[in-house]
């Protein structure tokens, strides 16, 4: 007979708890979805509109630094062909100076080694203001990466303090919400692997409303 009664309680408790999860409403959030596409992060957004204005500056720059670097490359590359070019100037009349030198008088052998010196000296000058050049893009080039690094800094703390106001609002939406149609359970649909009989109610578009935003058409 006590046995009898303890398999009834039970099988009565068993039966209590199946009927009040069965009862509970149950609601879940796609989390990302929702903070996207809160009017603060969403396409057409203060933090979209910034974001786009500092991305679209530096690719302007890089653009420029890219097309300054592709000449520098083609007159380093003009230099060094015009280096053996002048290099092989310079031996063929060195050469004749020194096989005709003591059939010239001073002032010619003066006025030659004058011709020889200027061939070099004008080469050393493109090749000093092409250094020039070298250096003043380097510096360049180190100015736009730090300015990279800014830019990216300044865009992460945005971002982290906006998330940080979008989050808080979320829940307060989700809490307003689920109070109201007497939700007992609002879950992330990112922490749910498996549900068996797939139930709960998709709130993601309610809040994204509630918070102002526009759902995205599925």
């Amino acid at each position: 007979m006590k046995k009898t009664f303890k398999v009834a309680l039970v099988a009565s408790l068993l039966s209590f708890s199946a009927t009040t999860v069965m009862a509970e409403k149950i609601g879940y959030l796609e989390q990302e979805y929702v903070i996207a596409s809160h009017p603060l992060l969403a396409k057409g957004s203060s933090f979209e509109k910034m974001v786009k204005k500092e991305t679209d500056s530096l690719a302007n720059e890089r653009k420029s630094l890219e097309a300054e670097e592709k000449k520098l490359i083609a007159e380093g590359n003009s230099l060094k062909k015009e280096d053996q070019k002048v290099g092989k100037t310079l031996t063929e009349k060195l050469n004749a100076l020194e096989k005709n030198k003591k059939s010239l008088k001073s002032a010619e052998i003066a006025k030659k080694q004058a011709e020889i010196q200027k061939i070099a000296q004008d080469f050393q000058k493109k090749v000093n203001a092409y250094k020039t050049k070298e250096s003043l893009f380097a510096n360049r080039l180190q100015s736009f990466q730090n300015k990279v690094a800014l830019v990216q800094e300044k865009i992460a703390k945005k971002e982290q303090e906006t998330r940080i106001k979008v989050v808080k609002e979320v829940k307060e939406k989700i809490k307003s919400i689920a109070k109201k149609e007497g939700y007992d359970w609002v879950l992330s649909s990112e922490v749910i692997f498996f549900s068996k009989d797939e139930k709960g109610t998709n709130l993601s578009d309610k809040v994204i409303k509630a918070l102002g935003g526009t759902p995205a058409k599925k």
